[in-house]
């Protein structure tokens, strides 16, 4: 009687055929998951600029009760934040925070966050 120590052993060819589809079948799935979430975040993204256009100065620089003390302070946090981390994908040694910079107009953050959502989507799609 032939004695096994691993089951393994008995079919490593089967075995690593089945390890390597399933890697694949997760790799595939988490990198549509990853496109459909860039996508996603570039049309939602797109409608939040198109509305934020749409607001007067008073309205951007309002004192509100929220995280951040104005709706202007909120955009740039979180078009900061979006940029942030796509230079860490992009393995960015010292990535720049940009959302101290109070004096750009809305309309030239707005028109960077959009190019940071649209090469957040290309570099999925690499």
């Amino acid at each position: 009687m032939h004695s096994v120590s691993k089951p393994f052993e008995l079919f490593p060819s089967l075995i690593e055929r089945i390890i390597n589809f399933a890697l694949q079948r997760y790799i595939y799935s988490m990198k549509q998951t990853l496109l459909q979430f860039a996508q996603y975040n570039l049309w939602a993204n797109k409608l939040m600029l198109d509305a934020i256009l749409q607001l007067t100065p008073e309205q951007l620089d309002m004192t509100i009760t929220s995280s951040f003390d104005s709706i202007r302070k909120t955009i740039m946090h979180t078009y900061a934040a979006e940029y942030v981390w796509l230079q860490r994908l992009q393995l960015a040694e010292h990535p720049v925070w940009v959302g101290n910079d109070l004096d750009k107009s809305i309309e030239e953050v707005c028109a960077h966050w959009q190019q940071v959502s649209e090469a957040l989507l290309a570099f999925v799609e690499k």
